[in-house]
This record gives structure tokens, C-alpha cells and sequence, in this order.
């Protein structure tokens, strides 16, 4: 893609873009209140290269953390209680 788009371009294809193709725009796309968000945190800045795109270290999903590649002790449990 990187071709054709630059960075700034591939991400607003892969979120408010795409949830306006498939008529979901007022509920999917971008985060804000009252929308359905499934987050993930890179490592690097896609903004850089797209093959930050690839660098996911934190996956969140219906508000729990389903991936967490960031080496900490219990990472990716949810967090009902506090850890030690």
C-alpha cells in the first residue's frame, strides 16, 4: 500500500474509511464516546513506515486486554483485583 498511500492515508483506509464502506460509520471507525472500539497499541509509529503496522504489543478486546507483549508479570490477564 505504501505504493500508492502514504501512512496518514493507510490509516484512515483501515478505520473511518472502511466502517463508512460497510455502512457502520455512526458506530465503528474511530474512538469516541458511544462507539465500538477494539484498540490496539504498536510499538512503533505507523506514521514512520507501515511496517509499524505489524509491531502490536497491547491487544484490547470488548474491554479486555487479550494480547500484552510488554514483558510484565501476569500480562494479558484481566485485572478484576490488584496484582503483586
Amino acid at each position: 500500500l505504501n505504493v500508492a498511500f502514504s501512512a496518514l492515508d493507510i490509516i484512515r483506509i483501515m478505520g473511518p474509511n472502511s466502517a463508512e464502506f460497510i455502512d457502520r460509520g455512526k458506530e465503528l471507525g474511530t474512538v469516541q464516546p458511544g462507539k465500538i472500539a477494539d484498540l490496539i497499541v504498536l510499538g512503533g509509529n505507523p506514521l514512520v513506515g507501515y511496517w509499524n503496522f505489524m509491531t502490536t504489543e497491547v491487544a484490547i478486546k470488548g474491554g479486555v486486554v487479550v494480547l500484552d507483549k510488554r514483558g510484565k508479570p501476569n500480562a494479558g490477564k484481566p485485572m478484576d483485583k490488584p496484582q503483586t
